[in-house]
């Protein structure tokens, strides 16, 4: 069978367990609507993917082929068909075994695939399953009571929505470091050095300039002062007079010349003398002739 026909299989009796839910819990409306809903948009599904072109599916069976063969029939087993006497929490369950699995190994290569064939598909195909994922999200935080399923059901809208709006990332083997340093150089090369052959000669490169290295010779630098250092050669020291013995002889040193102002002031000083000394004897023959 290929690779579409499997996909409707699953779609199909994936709807067929929702219908019979539906029987099964006819007591309470709420929850039969939903599980009738959820057939629904099965049914929507099946419908929008049947307007796609062949090509479409042989392109995507050459790509993923592998992975879609091996997850459909996984996901074909988890579909139960008893259900007589299951509670509510188990079904929600059971319907979370085969939903995860299709949607997040079969739909979004899917979607991918429809967005790069800018398909009008792909757009109708993304919304109907980001509705079917609501739906699913809204039973389970409603009707299961037990956190994990909500937490579950949670991630699995998280991971979806993650996985379709990011690019694919190839996963091609790495390349051989030798290998890989070619494509580098290969890649790094001018357009012109690619363009031409290995056996076309090369014109002679013009000379280029003289670029002035780190190495070229200087100009012959002014020659510096000598510095003056502790082991230079110190100036020849003169040697000191000798000094003369306080013994020795002065030489007679010559009498000053007084100055003409000196003799008159001395001549003054011995006139004044030979006054007093007058004026003294007299006053001593006076007291004498007294006594």
């Amino acid at each position: 069978m290929n690779l579409h026909g499997s996909i409707t299989d699953l779609q199909k009796a994936a709807s067929q367990l929702y219908l019979k839910l539906n029987q099964r819990f006819k007591e309470n409306a709420l929850i039969r609507e939903i599980w009738s809903e959820m057939s629904q948009d099965l049914t929507k599904q099946r419908d929008c993917l049947k307007e796609i072109p062949l090509s479409f599916w042989k392109q995507l069976n050459k790509e993923h082929n592998e992975l879609l063969q091996a997850v459909i029939p996984y996901a074909r087993l988890q579909v139960a068909d008893n259900v007589k006497d299951t509670p509510l929490k188990t079904c929600i369950e059971n319907s979370l075994q085969f939903e995860e699995p299709t949607i997040l190994k079969v739909y979004i290569p899917i979607i991918r695939s429809l967005r790069k064939t800018h398909s009008k598909s792909a757009l109708d195909f993304h919304i109907m399953v980001k509705a079917h994922l609501s739906r699913i999200i809204g039973l389970t935080s409603a009707f299961s009571g037990d956190p994990v399923i909500i937490q579950r059901a949670n991630l699995m809208l998280q991971t979806f929505e993650r996985e379709v709006q990011e690019p694919q990332v190839d996963m091609s083997p790495p390349l051989k470091k030798a290998r890989l340093r070619k494509v580098r150089a290969v890649s790094e090369a001018k357009p012109e050095e690619t363009a031409k052959p290995k056996s076309a000669a090369k014109k002679p490169a013009k000379p280029k300039k003289a670029v002035k290295a780190k190495t070229a010779a200087k100009k012959p630098a002014k020659p510096k002062k000598a510095v003056k250092t502790k082991t230079a050669a110190k100036k020849p020291v003169k040697p000191k007079k000798v000094a003369k013995p306080k013994s020795a002889a002065k030489k007679p040193s010559k009498p000053k010349k007084a100055s003409s102002r000196g003799g008159s002031l001395a001549k003054r000083a011995k006139s004044h003398h030979h006054r007093a000394k007058r004026v003294v004897k007299k006053v001593v023959q006076r007291r004498r002739a007294r006594r």
